[in-house]
């Protein structure tokens, strides 16, 4: 199993073009790769596609994951 590091995940979004859908696999992360992905999701530049979220998260729940206080092991995010 490869393990996304901080730094290899950092060059994945800058690479990014704003429009483009990334899929993450948050399992494979190594912990401060998560904390960046968070960062992403609260400072807006990347979301995760709510249509997914719909489906993998009981609504009471989703506005967490849409905020990044929580985060989906697998999901799709757009660059914003």
């Amino acid at each position: 199993m490869n393990i996304m590091s901080k730094t290899a995940f950092e060059k994945h979004i800058k690479n990014m073009k704003n429009g483009e859908v990334t899929y993450i696999n948050a399992i494979n992360f190594e912990v401060e790769a998560i904390e960046k992905l968070r960062k992403y999701i609260q400072e807006g530049i990347l979301k995760p596609i709510y249509e997914e979220i719909e489906k993998a998260i009981v609504e009471e729940y989703r506005e967490k994951y849409v905020t990044g206080e929580c985060i989906c092991p697998q999901m799709e995010y757009i660059k914003v």
